[in-house]
């Protein structure tokens, strides 16, 4: 069945989506009006430097922005446009047939169409009940940015975070040591500096905890949401082994070994490259350079 959100919820989601583009606009605001131009008044060749590091940070940044926005038309009703689920054809193309014996030699069921979309559901896809849509190894919806994270935008997402990072810092270090000088002119009010450090210490602390943690997954190459169901298994919770297609899971093995549960854990370097590519050189330009088409993956 269709899950509907509540009208209060829907707003809540939209507002969440637009702080991203609010707190940039105002640090650009405070940065470039307040900073650059009325306190610094650009007296010196530093204030200059400043200010060209400023919008390359902030171009970067926007630019893996608006790519993580570019998955709205790659989900898989999109992908399998008018194609249902045609089980032979399933059976021989999509899944490793030894892995499909051991399924059928234990009677499990395999999750191969999503109930809602009813159109095929790929190994490592779901669904997402706030876009109403699956999506290609789903890692999950990010109300922040009002997207889900997915296997097309997953490296973009990454890297804006990283770039969040560097350019918030870069921000809040320089605000701060004007503060702390007192070098505010009083045609700048402290406030705008004060909102403006307060405001982007919220982007920072939100993408650092989001670098870390898929920094983490990336080196164990889970998605967030096949960590959650790890992590429910080994507290002895079952109920979310559906979520992988594939593997140890699926034909019920308890073995206790994430490295060795997870089918698609290559080992740490492999697992990188398998979100950056092997072309070292592209790692960090707003191109899609993660190898696969969302359907097959390399598994151990």
């Amino acid at each position: 069945m269709k899950r509907r959100h509540s009208l209060p919820i829907r707003l809540l989601y939209s507002a969440l989506s637009i702080t991203y583009p609010l707190i940039t606009i105002y640090s650009y605001f405070v940065f470039v009006g307040k900073y650059c131009i009325l306190a610094q008044a650009f007296d010196c060749v530093v204030v200059l430097i400043y200010f060209l590091i400023f919008h390359l940070l902030l171009i970067f940044n926007l630019i893996f922005y608006m790519r993580i926005l570019g998955i709205d038309d790659t989900s898989t009703a999109n992908r399998f446009k008018g194609k249902g689920v045609d089980k032979k054809y399933l059976e021989k193309s999509f899944f490793n047939p030894f892995i499909y014996q051991e399924i059928e030699s234990k009677k499990r069921k395999m999750l191969k169409k999503c109930d809602v979309c009813q159109t095929y559901k790929p190994p490592r896809a779901h669904h997402c009940t706030i876009c109403n849509k699956c999506f290609l190894k789903y890692d999950h919806h990010c109300l922040f940015l009002g997207v889900c994270i997915a296997f097309y935008n997953y490296k973009f997402f990454y890297l804006f975070s990283l770039t969040s990072i560097i350019y918030n810092i870069f921000v809040i270090t320089l605000l701060m040591i004007n503060l702390l000088r007192n070098k505010i002119l009083k045609t700048n009010p402290k406030v705008h500096f004060i909102m403006c450090i307060l405001s982007s210490s919220i982007i920072l602390i939100f993408c650092l905890k989001k670098l870390i943690k898929h920094s983490f997954n990336i080196s164990r190459n889970e998605t967030t949401t096949e960590a959650i169901s790890l992590d429910a298994f080994y507290r002895g919770d079952q109920g979310l082994v559906y979520i992988f297609q594939e593997g140890l899971l699926v034909t019920q093995e308890e073995i206790f070994d994430r490295p060795v549960m997870n089918p698609y854990n290559l080992g740490v370097t492999e697992n990188w490259l398998q979100i950056f590519g092997n072309e070292w050189n592209t790692w960090l330009l707003p191109i899609s350079t993660t190898p696969g088409d969302g359907i097959n993956y390399p598994k151990r």
